[in-house]
């Protein structure tokens, strides 16, 4: 289901074509080792988080403290950097995604670049073209009766440049 999501955002969205990835907006490893030192390593870092943000990257959430109307009509950078200094507030909640998530790659498997051919790893495939990943929460930990309903960072990599194109936190009541 993930995956579909994640298809639909980029075909639909607009924020990916896709069936035109080229050579430059494919992922390397050497990316994915400079987003565990750059981001997770200081998860959650506002500063981390706007300056991999996209100009129009979105923040889905039920989130009450992450819904005011200024902030919808901020940049993603500011998007960004706000939920990251949320996250940061609640540690109990969000700073175990920093090591307790898993990951998605989406890539061609060859040179059909239809949407039909995309294929999903969970660790990164080598010499195939990524350009769409995620990072999935899956411990929906009961805390002080509320836990993370869903939680996701959509990375692309487009222009040649890795971006955070959407964050989705949901938290929900629970029984301890």
């Amino acid at each position: 289901m993930r995956i579909a999501e994640l298809l639909c955002a980029a075909l639909l969205g607009g924020a990916v074509p896709l069936a035109h990835a080229a050579g430059a907006d494919c992922l390397t490893q050497a990316e994915v080792t400079k987003l565990d030192t750059d981001f997770w390593a200081k998860f959650p870092s506002p500063d981390g988080f706007a300056a991999y943000a996209a100009p129009d990257m979105r923040l889905d959430t039920n989130i009450v403290d992450l819904m005011r109307p200024e902030l919808a009509k901020a940049d993603g950078p500011t998007r960004a950097r706000s939920f990251a200094v949320y996250a940061s507030q609640h540690p109990e909640y969000f700073a175990p995604f920093r090591t307790e998530h898993s990951s998605h790659y989406l890539y061609y498997p060859g040179r059909d670049r239809h949407p039909d051919a995309v294929k999903q790893a969970s660790v990164f495939p080598a010499n195939r073209c990524v350009s769409m990943f995620s990072f999935d929460d899956e411990r929906h930990t009961c805390i002080a009766g509320a836990r993370t309903r869903a939680m996701s960072f959509s990375f692309v990599k487009e222009n040649g440049r890795v971006q955070l194109q959407g964050i989705e936190v949901g938290m929900e009541a629970c029984q301890p």
